[in-house]
C-alpha cells in the first residue's frame, strides 16, 4: 500500500503526528492537503484509483492548484 504510506508520511510532515484526529483536521483545514490526499490515492491499482483521479482532478480545478499526473 503504497500509496498509504504516501499519505502518513505526507500528514508527518505537515503537523510532526501520524494519527486519524490529525488527517480529519488537516484534510479539512488546508486545500493543498486534502487535493495532495487524493493525488496520493490515485495510485492504487483498483476501480478507486481511477475514482480518485476524477477527484484529483476536480479538487486541483477548485482551489486552482495543479498537480501534473
Amino acid at each position: 500500500m503504497r500509496a498509504l504510506n504516501y499519505i502518513k508520511s505526507d500528514l508527518y510532515r505537515y503537523t510532526g503526528k501520524q494519527n486519524v484526529g490529525a488527517f480529519v483536521k488537516l484534510y479539512f483545514v488546508d486545500a493543498g492537503f486534502a487535493t495532495q490526499v487524493w493525488f496520493r490515492l490515485m495510485l492504487l491499482p483498483s476501480i478507486f484509483g481511477k475514482f480518485a483521479k476524477g477527484v484529483s482532478f476536480f479538487k486541483q480545478r477548485c482551489h486552482g492548484i495543479y498537480l501534473g499526473f
